[in-house]
Parts: structure tokens; sequence; C-alpha cells
């Protein structure tokens, strides 16, 4: 009997580890803008929402990935480059990250989110939601974590990869005049 309980007790166990195993990691960076710590403020709220919990291991941030994330902040003003998002969930040992800015436009303040599968470069999907004062933003996080994990639970393998070139306002074009034509190739 108690060889059978052990058994039971050690089917259970390897069976929690193996299904607890099978959820991807997902590295949440900090929001870049707003004041203060409102970037790191908002990171860490995302990380401890229950929907992302359920769908994710969220994998914590190192020194050496905070000294990173210190450098790439010197050097540009959000993790807008999936290749720089894409480095740094590799130092995290991560399938997924989640990065996001606070902006201001016009009358509006806005809050951004997006998610980039490391192994792929592909940004999986992209929010933003609009609040009045910064501490709105905890009532909108659950909204955007939903439409993050729904997007890491899409088959993108059929959908047409779309390429932007970057767009440079300041360009000259033939005879010293100014454009501002930008390809797309699919």
């Amino acid at each position: 009997m108690l060889k059978k309980s052990l058994a039971i007790v050690f089917l259970i166990f390897c069976t929690a580890s193996i299904f607890s195993q099978s959820k991807p990691k997902l590295g949440i960076l900090p929001f870049t803008g707003g004041t203060g710590e409102d970037g790191e403020t908002i990171a860490q709220i995302f990380s401890i929402q229950q929907e992302i919990l359920d769908a994710f291991i969220v994998v914590p941030r190192t020194n050496a990935v905070n000294a990173l994330i210190a450098e790439q902040n010197f050097q540009m003003s959000g993790y807008t480059d999936s290749d720089t998002i894409a480095r740094l969930g590799r130092l995290l040992n991560a399938d997924f990250v989640v990065s996001g800015h606070i902006r201001r436009l016009g009358n509006s303040n806005l809050v951004f989110a997006i998610i980039v599968n490391v192994e792929t470069f592909e940004q999986m999907a992209g929010d933003y939601r609009t609040y009045r004062n910064i501490e709105d933003v905890r009532n909108l996080i659950p909204a955007i974590a939903e439409n993050m994990i729904t997007a890491t639970l899409r088959d993108t393998s059929v959908l047409p990869r779309l390429a932007i070139a970057p767009h440079n306002h300041h360009a000259v074009g033939i005879k010293g005049t100014t454009t501002s034509a930008q390809r797309v190739y699919f």
C-alpha cells in the first residue's frame, strides 16, 4: 500500500512538473517614458497579473540584463527595435518579451505594449490604451495582458511577412527635393 501511494505521489509530481514546464517563458522589460519609476512599476504590475502567471513562466531580470537595459536606455528612447528586444529576451532565456512605452500625444496620455517572439523576432501583437492619470494604467493592464496572451497562441506561420524599411523624413531625393517614400516588401 505504501509503495502504491508513493508511486501515485511520484506520478502526480512528475505530471505537475511536466505541465508547469510546458508554459512559455516571458520576459517583461520596464516600460519607457513617464516619470520616475512609472515604467518599472507598470512592468512589475504586468508581471503579477494572474492571466500572465497562468499562461507564462515570468522570468526575473538579472543584474547583467538590468545593466544592458540601462545601456540601451542611454542609446534609445524605447525598446522598439525587435533585435534589441530579442537580444534582451535571449539574456533572460525567455520565449517572448513584453516591452512598452508611456507617451503623450496632444492632450492624450497613451500606454503602448508589444510582445516579441524571441526566436523569430516577430512582433506578435501590439496594444495601446488611453488614460487620464498614470494611476489609471493599472486598470488597463489586464486587458493588455489578455491581448498579449491571445497573440502568442496564434499560428502565424501561414501569414505573409511584412517588412517596413526605416523611414527618413529628411532624405534628399532627385534634384534636391525632400522625399518621404517608403518601400514595403512582402
